[in-house]
């Protein structure tokens, strides 16, 4: 009964560190993407700055 414990425990305690890795896998592995320029630019372009296209469409 006591090993039960223990083991589900273990478990528990192992199973929220590699979630624990695994989110920060993913937020480094996403912030590098976006730094690198791998996701367009989802920025609004400012009306006044914005050129028209140069081959008229």
């Amino acid at each position: 009964m006591v090993g039960q414990r223990v083991l589900l425990l273990v478990a528990f305690l192992l199973s929220g560190v590699l979630l624990s890795e695994a989110a920060k896998i993913l937020t480094i592995s996403t912030l590098g993407e976006c730094l690198a320029g791998e996701f367009p630019d989802r920025r609004v372009p400012d009306p006044r700055t914005a050129r028209a296209p140069a081959n008229g469409d």
